[in-house]
This record gives structure tokens, sequence and C-alpha cells, in this order.
């Protein structure tokens, strides 16, 4: 189930691989600059994979019940005090900050549709990556 977290952003916009390709090529020898580096984290491709960060024994948890009184999403039914929490969504609440990936990643892919999206909120802007950032983006290719 795709979701915002709990900050307000898309889950891992940039895909599980990017910060694993940016070790790679710091541990082969590859010199990076730290514009490249932070580059690479802040204008990464929003159709990136997401990160999926419930796996493996983690689910086993997901379907033991939980007090009631820690259950964050309404649609959640309660059953005697206690609920299947099953990949909970956080809940955001009208009004949160919503970073401008979410709102590309929408747009740039139908599928993906957060169910805790909320209603109203504000955006927060991506940054516009300095004028020689991509003269140097065209110089490494």
């Amino acid at each position: 189930m795709e979701h915002l977290n709990g900050c307000g952003l898309v889950t891992n916009t940039l895909g599980q691989e990017t910060p694993k390709l940016l070790l790679a090529l710091v541990l082969c020898g590859r010199a990076l600059s730290s514009f490249q580096v932070l580059r690479a984290l802040l204008f990464a491709d929003v159709r990136g994979d997401l990160h999926t960060s419930l796996s493996g024994a983690w689910w086993i948890l997901e379907y033991l019940p939980k007090s009631a009184s820690y259950k964050e999403w309404p649609a959640r039914k309660t059953y005697f005090g206690y609920y299947i929490p099953d990949a909970e969504p956080r809940f955001i609440p009208d009004g949160a900050v919503i970073h401008e990936s979410a709102m590309l990643r929408m747009d740039a892919m139908p599928s993906y549709r957060p169910v805790n999206l909320p209603k109203q909120y504000e955006k927060f802007p991506m940054p516009v990556p300095p004028a020689h950032a991509s003269a140097e983006s065209e110089e490494d290719s």
C-alpha cells in the first residue's frame, strides 16, 4: 500500500536504489562531490520505486491485535477495545505541509494515490537546481 509517511513526504520518492548506487560509486573509488550527492538525493526521479519498509517478519506484527488507544487511521474497525493494524497508514491532518514530490508523483503515475492525503494541505516546493547544475550533468553524461 502506498501512502505518505508521518513527515508529509512521499515514502522514499528516491526509490530504493539511489542510496545504494551512491554508496557503490563511493566504494568503487569514484570521487563524488558533495554537490553531486546532494543533487542525486534532492532531484531524483519521482517515478522511482517506493521503499517497502514493511517487509519480512514485520508483517507478523501487523496482524497482532493492538489497543484501540493507539489507532491512527479512523477507518480501522475496533472490536472489544482492540484492532488489527494491517499496514495502517499514518493519519495526516488537514492543513499539513506536503512535499511537492507527492503531487509530481501523482501527476506522473495515475496509479499512485495515497489513501492518507488530506483534502486540504500546503505544498512544500521542491528545490530548484542552480543554473550550473544542468551544465555539470550534461558534462557527466
